[in-house]
């Protein structure tokens, strides 16, 4: 499987190295690199790509405006020297994030995990999750001045207040600035649910029912009581 894809960069040097990267690697297909941000989007509305390498810091418009002006999203790849991004290219849904210098060995992983991504969204649908599942694996998480990166699987639920949500896992409460809201259109439905305004639940981690709550992890988490019956479908059948 070919992957066609630019490079958005305003360095020349890191066009180059790019290029050549691209060069080595047999599923990769070059289509054009710009230094314009703005050149790049024009093309884009005429030419559809697979993935975007793509610079975070550039005169003209950044990497995450960019990103934001996109009609319809290929995969993307941040390049970039400054790791002050990260959270904020993740929410994004990038694939990835790599920092300047950049190694072939690093990039190499890179692009095959775009490799893999697009393999899973041109398989047929039935007998697998949603064809991104793999991207979704975990969620990026700011807290406190540090940044978490959770597994979906280590989260027993959600518990959202005012501004602020608890993410209840694993290893213990993370508390975050977000909203239930975000999260509920973010996360994978096959996994988690909305059950109550200020809690959605990892369904795998329901332990047992009664009256208008459910247990998980030794915690009751009441419910909304119009959702019982696509509960017991969707959590115990």
């Amino acid at each position: 499987m070919i992957l066609n894809c630019i490079v958005v960069d305003d360095e020349y040097p890191a066009r180059i190295l790019m290029k050549e990267y691209i060069g080595q690697v047999a599923h990769l297909n070059l289509l054009g690199a710009f230094s314009n941000p703005i050149e790049a989007l024009n093309y884009l509305q005429d030419q559809a790509v697979d993935l975007i390498f793509l610079d975070i810091q550039m005169p003209e418009l950044s990497g995450l405006a960019f990103i934001n002006a996109l009609e319809t999203r290929p995969m993307v790849i941040l390049t970039t020297a400054y790791a002050d991004y990260a959270l904020e290219g993740y929410t994004l849904n990038v694939i990835d994030y790599l920092l300047k210098p950049i190694k072939f060995d690093r990039f190499y992983q890179s692009v095959s995990k775009a490799k893999e991504l697009l393999t899973l969204k041109t398989k047929p649908s039935h007998h697998q999750e949603t064809p991104t599942s793999n991207a979704r694996e975990h969620i990026i998480v700011k807290s406190d001045r540090k940044i978490y990166r959770i597994l979906l699987k280590d989260i027993y639920f959600i518990q959202g207040l005012r501004e602020y949500v608890t993410f209840h896992t694993v290893q213990g409460k993370i508390i975050s600035l977000d909203s239930l809201k975000r999260l509920e259109d973010t996360l994978p439905q096959s996994r988690f649910m909305r059950v109550h305004k200020s809690y959605i639940i990892n369904k795998l981690s329901v332990e047992s029912l009664h009256g208008n709550n459910l247990v998980i992890n030794g915690v009751d988490i009441p419910f909304s009581k119009n959702l019982r019956e696509k509960i017991l479908k969707m959590v115990f059948s």
